[in-house]
């Protein structure tokens, strides 16, 4: 028996077979593991990430039209979701470390005023231009 294409896979599942999508899981799940992986440098993480894509594919899927094949689609996905993933991590951390890291770091270059004026500017600042 020849193995399906992806498009047909995908007309299957925006046809209504959704256990279609399984066979989509099956033949990339490790791929987009390995790529999460790479981006989120966590297991417990990629396999969120994983999931999440899936999910987020699924979701979606009644839009796909081919117009790219449907492996970079998923793998667009996935690169998006690992990087909300890294960005959330970020925003986590800047409160409770960086603030630390950057009193340890100045040795003493900055008076206790002036951390709290940083502090207070960085509060100010849009999550996406913290986290650079």
């Amino acid at each position: 028996m020849e193995t399906p294409t992806d498009m047909e896979i995908v007309r299957r599942v925006q046809a209504g077979d959704a256990e279609a999508f399984g066979e989509l899981v099956n033949r990339y799940s490790g791929r987009i593991y390995a790529l999460a992986l790479a981006m989120v440098r966590d297991a417990q993480r990629a396999e969120d990430v994983t999931q999440e894509t899936f999910i987020r594919a699924y979701e979606h899927l009644g839009g796909f039209r081919g117009a790219s094949a449907f492996a970079t689609w998923l793998y667009r996905i996935a690169y998006n979701r690992a990087v909300g993933e890294c960005r959330r991590r970020a925003y986590d951390r800047i409160d409770a470390e960086s603030c630390a890291v950057a009193e340890e770091s100045s040795a003493g270059r900055f008076d206790e005023e002036t951390v709290v004026r940083m502090r207070r500017a960085l509060e100010r600042l849009r999550p996406d231009e913290r986290v650079l």
